[in-house]
C-alpha cells in the first residue's frame, strides 16, 4: 500500500499492484475479503493488466507501463441507482477536459470513451454501485 495523497478522499487508501488480471475484479475481492470497511476513494492501480473488459465483454488488453489502469470506489449514496448515469457524465466530461489541455481534437464516444483521429485513447467500461459492503 502506497502513503496516503493529500485529497478530500479518493486516494488516501491506494494498492499498486505491478501485475494484475483487472483492477476492478481486484477491487471486488478487496472489498468482500477485507475485514473492515473499505472506504470511499480507494484506489487499485497497476502496472499491467491482463484480464480486463472492455463493452460487451471484449478483452481490454494495456501495454505495460504505458497506461494508466486504475479503479476508484465511490459511494454515490447522493445518487439513486437509476440516477449513477450522471456521475459517469461528469467524469467523461472531466476526463475530456482534462485531456483537452494536452491533444487538440479529442471527442468523447458516449457513454464515456475518449476518442481521438478515430482510436480510442481512454474509457472506463463500468461504474459500479456499491449498495452494501462488510
Amino acid at each position: 500500500m502506497r502513503p496516503p495523497i493529500h485529497t478530500l478522499f479518493i486516494g488516501k487508501t491506494h494498492h499498486h499492484l505491478a501485475r494484475v488480471e483487472s483492477t476492478n475484479a481486484y477491487l471486488r475481492r478487496f472489498i468482500a475479503e477485507s475485514d473492515t470497511l473499505v472506504p470511499e476513494g480507494a484506489v487499485i492501480t497497476a502496472t499491467e493488466q491482463f484480464g480486463g473488459r472492455g463493452q460487451a465483454g471484449k478483452p481490454w488488453l494495456t501495454e505495460s507501463g504505458k497506461n494508466i489502469i486504475m479503479s476508484v470506489l465511490l459511494k454515490p449514496v447522493f445518487l439513486e441507482p437509476r440516477q449513477v448515469f450522471y456521475l459517469n457524465k461528469a467524469i467523461a466530461l472531466a476526463v475530456h477536459d482534462a485531456l483537452a489541455t494536452e491533444i487538440h481534437g479529442v471527442k468523447i464516444k458516449w457513454p464515456n470513451d475518449m476518442v481521438h483521429q478515430n482510436k480510442k485513447i481512454a474509457g472506463n467500461t463500468e461504474i459500479d454501485i456499491l449498495l452494501s459492503q462488510k
